[in-house]
C-alpha cells in the first residue's frame, strides 16, 4: 500500500462512533488537568511559588496534549479524506501527554529517592 491508499481510508460509522468517544474523553482529560493547574493556586502558602509553578505547568502541559489529541481525534469523525492523518496527529498529542506524565513521574521517583538517601545519610 503507499502513502496515497494510506490516507485515503475512511473510518465507519461504528468506528468513528468509538473515535468520537475517544475525543470526548481525551478533551476531558485535557479539562480537568488545566483545572488541576488553576487549583493548585490554592497551595502557594503550603507548597511555594516555585513549586505550585513546576506542577501548573506539568499540568497544563498535559491537559493541553490531551485536549489537542481530543480535537484531533473528533476531526476523525467531522472530516472525510484525511482520517489517518488526524488520527496520527491525535495519537502524537496523546503519546505527548503519557510521555510527559511519565517522564515527570521518573523525576519525581529520583527526587524522593535522592531525599531519602540524604535523609538516611543525616541519621
Amino acid at each position: 500500500m503507499n502513502s496515497s491508499e494510506q490516507y485515503d481510508y475512511e473510518f465507519t460509522s461504528l468506528e468513528n462512533k468509538t473515535i468520537g468517544k475517544a475525543a470526548l474523553w481525551s478533551k476531558g482529560v485535557g479539562i480537568i488537568s488545566l483545572v488541576n493547574a488553576g487549583l493548585q493556586l490554592l497551595e502557594i502558602g503550603e507548597k511555594g511559588v516555585l513549586s505550585v509553578l513546576i506542577t501548573m505547568a506539568i499540568y497544563v502541559a498535559i491537559g493541553v496534549a490531551f485536549f489537542k489529541g481530543g480535537v484531533a481525534f473528533q476531526k476523525v469523525v467531522d472530516t472525510e479524506g484525511s482520517d489517518i492523518a488526524h488520527m496520527m496527529e491525535a495519537l502524537a498529542k496523546v503519546s505527548s501527554a503519557f510521555m510527559i506524565r511519565i517522564v515527570v513521574t521518573l523525576i519525581a521517583v529520583v527526587f524522593v529517592l535522592l531525599a531519602v538517601l540524604f535523609i538516611g545519610s543525616r541519621m
